[in-house]
């Protein structure tokens, strides 16, 4: 038996050694950790002070991911309505391609695609209300597109340390057509009212970010700080109203009102998106094993923002109008945490898993001149894994597979006037992914 393992255990060994590898998606993979192991060109849009680790002149990165699964729940606490609402219909892929040089002592890295959230996501919903006075059935089609641009430099400051600067920027736009049809009770009347709104909200913000490793051949230790986001938004909406009574047939009576009307609201800008701190470390225990684990610290973060909304004048109940509503959001300040373990089984084959938890909260109140104010709460759970798959063809490109489950618990509370509204929505999804990464 020992004059079996004795050779694999050489060889295991000389493959773990056997050369310089290109770097991996690992850290992604390791829980979502952002601070230290080096995913190669991502790194510019990571902690930026990795690129200090890229010992070729060149290096290339691309990255693709598609959602094969969505569920969502939908549960109502107390309240005076009834309301049935389909299982969403979603669509969601990213995509991230990088690059980054090295000219010995300056390294430049840039990323365009996702950072931080989805490229690309569709949604449709059904659902049903039915109050006393009738039945509201409505249909939402979402859109959501969010490119984003990461530019950064790093440089190395000792033997053992780097720091690195990134600036990005993201656009975002989101379209959302809703059709919502309210069917009064009769008779005599049939009175059916369709109002059809199409809004679309754009953003484009722009944000910094420090980040400093500390390295030995068997361990890392990294800072990430980030300013957080500041953000010039506005929003269009078309709104359609139709209000129609049809009498009893043989009366030969019928009433109709429509009309259009479409505002778009002025340029604005908001502090949305807070400041954060990431700090993490790694360990290589063998030439087999090693881990990583990181946490992050989000401040506190409370702004004004203005949005366009429909609401139905006070004047008038069969006028709707478009208003500009204003919400003050206040969120919490929160601690997320992750890490992960790498294996490598050999040269050419590793594997990483990781886990991360994150829980926030919210709470915002909302109101327009023509309306009496609303106050809202949210709460969101959410515990997630990652698995990782790391090939490499050559010295000089790697093909990594990952795989990210997410299962979140949120919970939301409405008040306006005597009207409150608890909802609970678990969420699970699965995200699947294929990068490579290359050296040259």
């Amino acid at each position: 038996m020992r004059t079996i393992i004795a050779p694999l255990l050489a060889t295991f060994i000389f493959l773990a050694f056997a050369g310089a590898l290109p770097a991996q998606i690992k850290g992604t993979s390791m829980g979502g950790i952002t601070t230290v192991v080096s995913d190669g060109a991502f790194d510019a849009a990571r902690n930026p002070a990795l690129l200090v680790t890229q010992k070729s002149p060149h290096s290339f990165g691309a990255y693709a991911k598609y959602r094969p699964y969505f569920y969502s729940d939908f549960s109502l606490g107390e309240n005076t309505q009834s309301i049935e609402r389909s299982d969403p219909e979603t669509l969601t892929f990213g995509a991230i391609t990088a690059y980054s040089y090295s000219s010995g002592s300056t390294i430049m890295g840039f990323a365009i695609g996702e950072a931080g959230g989805d490229l690309y996501n569709a949604s449709k919903v059904e659902q049903k209300i039915f109050t006393p006075s009738g039945e509201l059935r409505s249909t939402e089609d979402e859109v959501e597109l969010n490119p984003s641009l990461v530019f950064s430099l790093a440089f190395p400051v000792g033997d053992s340390s780097s720091i690195g600067f990134q600036v990005g920027t993201a656009y975002n736009i989101k379209t959302t057509d809703t059709v919502e049809k309210f069917f009064f009770n009769g008779p005599p009347i049939t009175h059916t009212q369709t109002l059809t709104k199409e809004k679309s909200a754009t953003a484009i913000s722009v944000g910094a970010g420090f980040g400093y490793l500390f390295s030995t051949p068997d361990s890392q230790a990294g800072i990430l700080i980030r300013t957080g986001n500041a953000e010039l938004y506005y929003e269009t909406m078309d709104l359609t109203f139709e209000d129609l009574d049809d009498t009893i047939s043989g009366m030969g009576q019928a009433g109709l009102l429509k009309y259009s009307k479409s505002v778009t609201s002025k340029k604005r800008m908001r502090y949305s998106d807070p400041a954060s701190i990431a700090v993490g470390g790694y360990k290589r225990f063998t030439p087999l094993f090693a881990c990583a684990f990181e946490s992050v610290y989000t401040l506190e973060n409370a702004y004004p923002s203005k949005a366009l909304d429909d609401q139905e004048s006070t004047s008038d109940t069969d006028i709707v109008e478009i208003q500009l509503k204003k919400t003050y959001t206040k969120m919490q300040s929160k601690i997320d945490v992750k890490g992960g373990v790498e294996l490598n089984v050999m040269q050419q084959l590793a594997f990483t898993l990781g886990v991360g938890y994150s829980t926030s909260e919210m709470s915002s109140r909302t109101g327009s001149e023509n309306s009496n104010s609303s106050r809202s709460q949210s709460k969101v759970d959410i515990l997630y894994a990652t698995f990782g798959a790391h090939y490499a063809l050559d010295e000089k490109t790697c093909l990594t597979m990952t795989v990210f489950y997410a299962d979140v618990e949120g919970s939301f509370r409405v008040q306006e006037n005597n009207f409150s509204l608890d909802v609970k929505a678990p969420t699970r999804f699965i995200d699947t992914g294929l990068g490579v990464t290359s050296k040259f």
